[in-house]
This record gives C-alpha cells, sequence and structure tokens, in this order.
C-alpha cells in the first residue's frame, strides 16, 4: 500500500524509509527477527520435555554467585521485581567440545560435548556447509544427518545456544566423505 500525496496537481509517493535499508536487510529487524526465533525454539523444547518427562523435567531458574565468590544483586531485586527473578545474560556460551564426526552407512553421525561453562544452555544448532541443518535440546549430543550423498564431502560445526539467545562460535568446522548409506 502506497501513500500518495499530492503537490501542486501531481502525484508523488511517500517514502518514510528515506536513507535506510530495506527491511530485509535491516540489521535491527534481522536481529529482532532472529532473537523471536530463537525464543519461540526454547519454548518448543520446554513443552516437548515437559510432555514426555512431566513439570519435574523443568528446572527452576536459578541465580549463582561469580567464580570469584563475591555476591551478586539481580536487576530486578535492586528495583524492587520479586527475588528469584531472572538475571539478563549477555554472555554467550561457549562452544562445544571434542566435535566428532563419522561416516557410517546410516549417514554421518555428528557427536559433540557440552558446553560446560553454561548453566543456562537451551541447545544447539548443527550447522552442515555454513547452513543451520538442525537444531536439538540441551540434552542432545549427537545427531545423525541421513540426507547425505554418497561420496560427497560436507563440513558440520555445531554451535550452543542459551535461552537468552546468546550463540557460541562454531566449533572447529570438520569434513566427512559420505558413503553408501543401508
Amino acid at each position: 500500500m502506497e501513500r500518495v500525496a499530492s503537490v501542486a496537481g501531481s502525484s508523488k509517493v511517500a517514502d518514510d524509509t528515506v536513507g535506510l535499508p530495506p527491511p530485509e536487510l535491516h540489521p535491527q529487524r534481522r536481529t529482532a527477527r532472529l532473537a523471536l526465533a530463537v525464543a519461540v525454539l526454547a519454548v518448543i523444547g520446554l513443552l516437548v520435555r515437559f510432555a514426555t518427562d512431566g513439570p519435574s523435567s523443568i528446572p527452576a531458574t536459578t541465580s549463582t554467585a561469580p567464580a570469584s565468590g563475591a555476591a551478586t544483586t539481580s536487576p530486578a531485586s535492586a528495583s524492587g521485581a520479586a527475588p528469584g527473578a531472572p538475571i539478563a545474560d549477555s554472555l554467550a556460551p561457549s562452544p562445544p567440545g571434542d566435535v566428532s564426526v563419522l561416516a557410517t552407512s546410516h549417514g554421518v553421525v555428528v557427536d559433540w560435548h557440552d558446553a560446560e561453562d553454561e548453566t543456562e544452555l537451551a541447545g544447539y544448532e548443527i550447522r552442515r556447509d555454513d547452513v543451520v541443518l538442525t537444531t536439538v535440546d540441551a540434552a542432545t549430543l549427537q545427531y545423525v544427518d541421513a540426507d547425505v550423498q554418497p561420496g560427497s564431502d560436507y563440513r558440520y560445526t555445531v554451535v550452543a545456544f542459551d535461552r537468552a539467545g546468546n550463540r557460541s562460535l562454531p566449533s572447529a568446522p570438520l569434513v566427512a566423505t559420505a558413503i553408501a548409506t543401508s
């Protein structure tokens, strides 16, 4: 829908976004969409865990003291919000450790160890050739990529993400050559 302004008998399209890149390239919109997608995936993961394991599978929100042992004050409690309110997390988790890939007759198996320094880990993105292949919850430490062509090389990385949407750097890339699947 275009707005048209009439100036002395001529018509001209009004442009409210002069100087801004197109919406699909605007970094703030892209970041907001990514944050929304991560939040939706985190909620879906929690709902699946709740449905399969019951309410005890959902961890309670807790705060921890920093490694130095100094006490912290939640910005929420300092402002009068309820104690136990979550503390804003702006630190990305460490990359998953000991990532390995193995070509089998069932596909390429990607294995990793969890990001140990992250208490609010939500899950992992498995990337093939720099494209997100799938997202799994924090308890999952293996993925089988069965959609491979025998003889083709695939480059895999794993990225950890937390409940606040912070993402780790990708793990070191590993290449696997797919073999014939059964």
